[in-house]
């Protein structure tokens, strides 16, 4: 009844899905104006829902293990469109969240609720690659099942598409000593403090 929009990650990836799937039929020959994703609406909904995420942040930011569903289909989205504007968008909101989880975490650990917890941080992915680590933040390494294969999709999928983050985020994500003092917004004021030693966290109204 409208009443309660659909989730956030269910709407990125059934948009997402469907306007890669339209680009696919379009580069085989497709001249149907139901597969055109300009012509049948689908970009204009796929780009004001980015744009949202954009100006506003996330709103299952902090819920595991919603962002990393959401990130998976940015990732795909960023590599596999045809579209530069789409692409610009994407690679936008991929910036601010690796970002985000720079100045979030030390050393890749993340104080959020619900993240990594100790007995399952790989010190040696850390300091391997960023791309993989910041992937492994956003999911949980120990699952067993259907959800372990989820977590390793996601590493996985960092490594082999094409995004790859700023080099000067890069840096300061490497930067053990330098002191932060970060205030963000994801629907809800996040403040985070960070130093050679640990990071607090703080979030919510």
């Amino acid at each position: 009844f409208n009443v309660v929009p659909e989730t956030e990650n269910h709407l990125l990836l059934t948009n997402t899905s469907l306007y890669l799937t339209n680009e696919m039929i379009i580069e085989d020959g497709s001249k149907e104006e139901k597969y055109d994703n300009i012509k049948n609406g689908v970009h204009s909904i796929l780009k004001s829902q980015l744009e949202k995420i954009k100006n506003e942040g996330f709103y299952e930011y902090n819920s595991r293990p919603y962002c990393g569903i959401t990130l998976r289909g940015l990732l795909v989205l960023y590599s596999c469109t045809t579209n530069e504007e789409i692409k610009i968008l994407a690679k936008q909101i991929l910036d601010d969240t690796f970002k985000k989880y720079v100045s979030q975490c030390w050393r890749g650990y993340t104080s959020l609720p619900f993240r990594r917890r100790k007995e399952y941080i790989d010190d040696n992915l850390r300091n391997f690659d960023a791309m993989s680590s910041w992937a492994a933040a956003y999911t949980d390494y120990s699952a067993d099942g259907f959800e372990k294969i989820e977590s390793i999709t996601l590493v996985l999928y960092s490594r082999i598409l094409d995004y790859r983050p700023p080099a000067d985020y890069i840096a300061m994500y490497l930067d053990d000593f330098n002191e932060y003092w970060v205030r963000s917004k994801q629907h809800n004021i996040e403040i985070t403090y960070r130093e050679k030693n640990f990071a607090i966290f703080s979030g919510g109204h």
